[in-house]
């Protein structure tokens, strides 16, 4: 071999040396090795960051369908509503002339019904009569303090019709707020009682308390006196204030 080519070849061996130890050549390795680090760490962040917005938007959705699902359900009451409020009118305009009958049977006959069947409709007949026909005044009694006794059923579903039926149909019966009061004044040791009552409070018109704001205000002070307490409790209270706030400035 020629000293050129061995020159030559000792060169070629200086330069691969060279680029072994030069800075790129580390940052080639490091990057070699770093690489598949990366890869597996982001990743590992994307699929994280996926499943996080999958999860928010399951979660979206279930709102929205349960939404959907709030809405649809009161679409559906308000037509049965409709519907059954239409069935009370033809019914109530069937019991008028029995209503009316000087038969006392066939009159008290068509009252029970009227009361029973026909909502605030038929209750609004009887009371107008009772004026007049002493078994509807005392049928409308029995009624009114029967569903307010029922407030303290000992099923949940009996409390509940109860109290929407009072909230509802009886809202206009000027006697109302007396039962409820005198209800709560004597049952001070039973929470739900007292609870209860506050929420049909809560469910009347303002118009309810036109006139009535003082007994109202009683109720009120008992509940804060003797119970029960929380945050429902409060919230029913501000709802009552509010409504009576709104008669007063009637």
């Amino acid at each position: 071999m020629s000293d050129q080519e061995t020159i030559q070849e000792l060169r070629a061996k200086l330069e691969t040396l060279e680029a072994k130890h030069s800075p790129w050549a580390h940052v080639k390795d490091i990057a070699t090795i770093l690489t598949p680090i990366i890869l597996l760490v982001g990743g590992f962040f994307v699929q994280r960051s996926m499943a996080d917005d999958s999860a928010a938007l399951t979660t979206s959705l279930n709102h929205q369908k349960e939404n959907l699902d709030i809405e649809l359900e009161k679409i559906r009451d308000s037509r049965q509503e409709s519907a059954q409020k239409i069935e009370q009118s033809k019914l109530l305009t069937t019991l008028m002339q029995s209503i009316l009958s000087q038969k006392p049977s066939e009159r008290q006959l068509a009252i029970n019904i009227a009361l029973h069947a026909c909502g605030e409709s038929g209750r609004q007949v009887v009371e107008a009569i009772s004026l007049d026909d002493k078994y509807a005044y005392n049928q409308l009694t029995v009624k009114r303090k029967g569903l307010v006794a029922q407030l303290v059923a000992k099923d949940a579903r009996k409390r509940w019709e109860a109290a929407h039926e009072l909230g509802t149909t009886w809202s206009g019966d000027p006697e109302l707020i007396n039962d409820l009061l005198l209800f709560a004044k004597e049952n001070t040791r039973t929470p739900l009682a007292l609870y209860n009552t506050l929420v049909v409070f809560a469910d009347l018109p303002a118009t309810s308390f036109i006139g009535k704001e003082s007994l109202a205000q009683e109720l009120l002070a008992l509940v804060k006196t003797t119970g029960p307490r929380g945050a429902k409790t409060d919230a029913l209270i501000q709802n009552i204030q509010a409504k009576l706030a709104a008669s007063a400035a009637r």
